[in-house]
């Protein structure tokens, strides 16, 4: 149902194939080995996007829990709260990687598109992307830690 998603396994599976290739008995075993590749790729980056969100909700939960708990009586909405925090933190970045975030978890693109619009490789971005969501994932803590 996700067609970014559903692209970004295609391509790394064809990488994948291409990384593993060996000599197969007949051309069905050739298509029952991609497609357990193809699958098990899919399979991962579906996880990966399940860690990503479950963290940002159980750091949404946590923050309704402490701010709970130093004024029993206030009604906190994470969501909000949450919303407040992220766009401080993603503030903290510079134009471009706030654009690279953006183009993946709030328009949808794919690696792929964004590597074209960034006139990069898709490794690149992949790797770039990978150290913003650590970055991000920081300054959300630290947040969070101040707010105590």
């Amino acid at each position: 149902g996700n067609e970014s998603l559903t692209q970004d396994a295609i391509q790394e599976t064809m990488i994948r194939v291409a990384q593993k290739v060996k000599s197969m008995t007949s051309e069905e075993e050739f298509w029952r080995w991609l497609v357990v590749i193809a699958r098990n790729t899919l399979r991962d980056k579906a996880r990966k996007q399940t860690r990503y969100r479950g963290m940002l909700q159980r750091f949404a939960e946590g923050l309704l829990f402490r701010k709970q708990e130093q004024d029993p009586g206030l009604d906190v909405d994470p969501e909000i709260r949450y919303s407040e925090l992220l766009r401080e933190a993603l503030a903290t970045l510079s134009f471009e990687d706030r654009n690279i975030l953006t183009q993946k978890y709030f328009d949808g693109l794919s690696i792929k598109e964004i590597a074209a619009h960034e006139n990069t490789t898709p490794k690149a971005v992949e790797s770039k992307l990978t150290r913003l969501r650590v970055r991000i994932k920081n300054e959300l803590l630290k947040r969070l830690a101040n707010e105590k």
